[in-house]
């Protein structure tokens, strides 16, 4: 019973954590850090909640998502249009691409 509190406890700080990060005065940076030089480079940054890049399979862009959208960016940070944007209305920060590039997998809210 206490572990079921300590859950339910768990679960409304993420939730109070993800609803301080949606606030309007927050801004957001898409950085793309070399594992091998250590070098950050930002390649986008805006004064809105964006999270949960994802690479494409080709490698050529990267996914996030913004207000239930999935957005594309280019890797020098041009955005390339939503994803699906009749389809995709309401992805939380969970999305991924299958290897083979042939499924799109979201989670999304209903609310």
């Amino acid at each position: 019973m206490k572990f079921l509190a300590f859950l339910s406890s768990f679960f409304f700080l993420l939730t109070l954590k993800s609803f301080a990060q949606t606030q309007e005065n927050i801004t957001s940076e898409l950085v793309i850090l070399n594992v091998i030089t250590v070098e950050e480079k930002t390649i986008l940054s805006e004064s809105r909640h964006f999270e949960a890049p994802n690479w494409s399979r080709e490698g050529g862009f990267l996914l996030i998502n913004s207000r239930g959208f999935l957005e594309k960016v280019d890797l020098n940070g041009n955005k390339l249009g939503r994803l699906f944007p009749d389809l995709v209305t309401r992805a939380n920060n969970d999305h991924g691409i299958s290897f083979d590039g042939k499924t799109l997998l979201i989670i999304k809210s209903e609310s």
